[in-house]
């Protein structure tokens, strides 16, 4: 595993609840020890004179990409588990949600502090998700291909989101559980199928463009909406009022984006500013082919449901032992974000730091020396990159 040397991250996790630090620590220690066990016992032979990029995420006769550990398999299974999970451990309510807005139940106290009636919310997504099948299908798309797109992108982001909402950042889900999840429910025994249709181009490629980071579009809108409701409850301003500002500038955003995603490559060229990306359509079908493991997926399947059944499992053992370590972390510490980037490193200092200062000072230490300390290096580091960034345009301008 890499180490960690960009220092907001380290900041940034002192944030994070410790127990979800030492939730990292442990599973990366999972990864570390299965790996080198796998590898003394004859399996993944080249895996040390990889760089550290092919250790990580790019090749295969990697644990991540290959049997016998398959880690990236195992955290399709574990994104689905914790899907899984939580709509399980909150069917109560979203049944209670579904009676409101049916007008079978009335609870005016419980909408009264929500942005929307559930009604509202409910008609919504249904609606939102009818009109993107609808997008898909006038695209080319057939009509099962096209709610699974859709479907693909809703699981994701609403298992990626959790993860992000607990520590501040999440991985890229579209190398493990997006193409994953998708190829399960269109295409669980090919591999590598020829275009010879509109979905074998389309689904793949809006797999990966809707579902590969935080960064695509919907997880920006995913993302937005709960730090709408974080802020509104921080703030004390009423989530309807806060919701109607997301609207209007994920509106704006969208709107300016796609503007500016024509008119800066014609005044610059697409080769100055790069904004055609690193990868061309047929590098973006043949990831998701390739993801979260270079088999069929009816050949891993064994993997998938390993990791769902760990997450089911080991959820219900945290309801009566919380000091287990939160198997939502494993998706960190065993995909590339844990080793590629060191993660696993910086959680394991901070959570030592933070565990010093908490034992030390308490909470109140923390709350006003740490956070404020935080929140100003961070934003330090922004300033320094905001006017390093202007510096070297205005210096050294793009032929």
């Amino acid at each position: 595993m890499n180490l960690a040397k960009h220092t907001p991250l380290y900041a940034l996790l002192m944030l994070v609840p410790l127990h979800s630090l030492w939730s990292m620590v442990f599973y990366g220690l999972v990864y570390e020890v299965l790996s080198t066990a796998a590898y003394y016992t004859g399996s993944y032979t080249g895996y040390i004179d990889m760089g550290a990029c092919g250790r990580s995420w790019c090749s295969t006769g990697t644990p991540y990409a290959d049997p016998p550990l398959n880690f990236g398999s195992l955290i399709t299974g574990v994104f689905l588990g914790v899907f899984i999970m939580t709509i399980f451990l909150e069917r109560h309510h979203i049944t209670r949600t579904l009676k409101m807005a049916s007008g079978r139940l009335r609870e005016e106290a419980l909408e009264a502090n929500e942005a929307m009636s559930y009604r509202s919310a409910w008609t919504i997504l249904v609606t939102s998700y009818v009109l993107l099948m609808a997008l898909y299908m006038a695209a080319g798309m057939s009509i099962w291909v096209s709610f699974v797109v859709v479907l693909t992108s809703v699981v994701t982001w609403f298992t990626a989101s959790q993860l992000w909402g607990r520590i501040g950042f999440s991985d890229e889900p579209g190398y493990n559980f997006a193409p994953g999840f998708m190829k399960m429910l269109v295409w669980p025994t090919q591999f590598r199928l020829p275009v010879t249709s509109t979905d074998l181009v389309l689904a793949p490629s809006l797999n990966y463009e809707l579902d590969c980071g935080p960064y695509m579009p919907h997880a920006t809108t995913f993302y937005t909406a709960l730090g709408t409701y974080k802020m509104s409850s921080l703030l004390g301003v009423h989530p309807k009022n806060m919701i109607k500002v997301a609207f209007v500038a994920l509106a704006v955003g969208a709107f300016m984006a796609s503007l500016m995603n024509m008119i800066i490559p014609g005044i610059y060229g697409m080769g100055t500013t790069w904004m055609r990306g690193s990868y061309d359509l047929m590098g973006r079908v043949d990831t998701v082919w390739t993801k979260p493991s270079p088999h069929p997926m009816s050949d891993i399947a064994s993997w998938i449901m390993i990791g769902v059944v760990f997450v089911v499992v080991v959820k219900l053992l945290q309801a009566r032992f919380l000091w287990i370590p939160d198997p939502i972390m494993s998706i960190v510490a065993w995909d590339w974000v844990g080793s590629l980037m060191g993660t696993w490193m910086a959680a394991f200092i901070c959570a030592i730091i933070k565990w010093l200062v908490l034992r030390i000072g308490g909470s109140k230490l923390y709350s006003e020396r740490v956070v404020p300390f935080v929140g100003g290096f961070i934003l330090g580091d922004v300033l320094n990159a905001l006017i390093a960034g202007i510096l070297a345009l205005s210096m050294f301008r793009p032929i």
